[in-house]
């Protein structure tokens, strides 16, 4: 195998789709989110005072190929953080994470930084190691999203509503 072809297109797994919301990428009924399948892992206080619980559940089967487990933080002021996670970070899953960021990219545009579609550039950064993702957290009116990759942590997208 040649250096680019890790970065060949797999065209039985995740493809680049017009959205009209980062839930639609996901299997799960976020609306249910948590249930009684995740585990209550911790709660707390933020500085403000508001309270919030977090529940953690291993996933059966990946969700995009990627991602293990979800982490669900439930504030009491009815805003919830999705966070995913796959604990393996690899290569073989670039193809999968350029098509997600260009989903999300064909329903926010740009990102906070001005980063656009992902090109040739983010596959460089990846193959040095660490990719600091995307972010678009200044929509005030869709869901935030964060989605970063580092060989220590794994792949992560979190989704976070008011």
């Amino acid at each position: 195998m040649g250096l680019f072809d890790l970065f060949k297109e797999d065209t039985d797994k995740v493809r680049e789709t017009k959205i009209n919301s980062p839930f639609e990428l996901f299997s799960f009924d976020f609306s249910n989110i948590p249930d009684e399948t995740l585990k209550k892992i911790d709660e707390g206080e933020t500085e403000e005072g508001i309270k919030f619980t977090i529940s953690r559940k291993w996933l059966e089967r990946k969700e995009l190929d990627i991602f293990d487990t979800i982490e669900v933080v439930e504030f009491d002021t009815g805003g919830k953080n999705f966070v995913f996670t796959g604990s393996t970070f690899s290569h073989n899953n670039i193809s999968r994470i350029k098509n997600i960021i260009n989903s999300l990219y064909s329903y926010y545009g740009p990102d906070d930084l001005g980063e656009g579609k992902f090109d040739r550039d983010d596959e460089a950064i990846l193959r040095d190691g660490i990719w600091t993702g995307r972010m678009w957290n200044s929509h005030p009116n869709k869901p935030h999203v964060m989605i970063t990759g580092y060989p220590e942590e794994g792949w992560s997208l979190a989704i976070w509503t008011n």
